[in-house]
């Protein structure tokens, strides 16, 4: 079902040390008040998941995508966000990097950042 319009959509992309569960960081966007994901009409509805999967890089950056049509890089030891943009659609998977660039796929487009 389709949540009433206002609703809020609260979420956190977070770290745990994988020997001891230890909560490392936490990673929180502004809360989303749609009723679906950035990008959707009701004639083109993009249901993703309200997180897409996390890349990361040999670096340890963090890249995720989240419903409200952002791509988001983090820094993995610290959970600080390093830069944002607005694709202005969600995404489904996960963004890929390769030839040193980053991959984003969303409900409406590619982006690609070199």
């Amino acid at each position: 079902p389709v949540p009433p319009q206002g609703d809020a959509f609260r979420g956190a992309v977070q770290a745990v040390d994988a020997a001891t569960g230890a909560d490392l960081w936490a990673f929180e966007p502004p809360v989303w008040r749609q009723q679906a994901c950035a990008g959707s009409t009701l004639s083109r509805a993009c249901l993703p998941d309200a997180w897409s999967n996390a890349a990361v890089s040999a670096q340890g950056v963090v890249y995720i995508g989240w419903q409200g049509g952002m791509v988001y890089a983090i820094n993995g030891t610290t959970g600080s966000e390093i830069s944002s943009y607005n694709i202005s659609s969600g995404m489904q998977g996960e963004p890929a990097i390769a030839n040193g660039a980053l991959y984003v796929v969303s409900c409406n487009r590619m982006v690609a950042f070199k």
